[in-house]
């Protein structure tokens, strides 16, 4: 699956259900409310956001061992768009 984001628009949570070690599915929130899910909604709940105003998700990391995923993390900061000359 796919979602493209609007200008301006970024993930701002990312959450989730995990069971016998395995993710199950994942679910990403934009800034705009917008969200994509993907996978089967079993097992117990997780959410990551960020803990600073302003950042959005700049990657994602994991695991997987060939069945399937299990582990996520989520890495976020606060993206600038304009660099101040010297």
């Amino acid at each position: 699956m796919e979602m493209t984001l609007h200008s301006d628009e970024s993930i701002v949570q990312v959450s989730g259900k995990y069971d016998s070690g395995y993710i199950f599915e994942l679910m990403f929130v934009t800034s705009e409310g917008r969200s994509l899910k993907v996978g089967q909604p079993s097992g117990m709940s997780f959410n990551l956001y960020p803990t600073h105003d302003g950042s959005e998700l700049r990657f994602l990391s994991g695991r997987q061992n060939g069945y399937g995923i299990t582990s996520v993390g989520a890495h976020w900061a606060v993206y600038h768009t304009s660099v101040s000359a010297p």
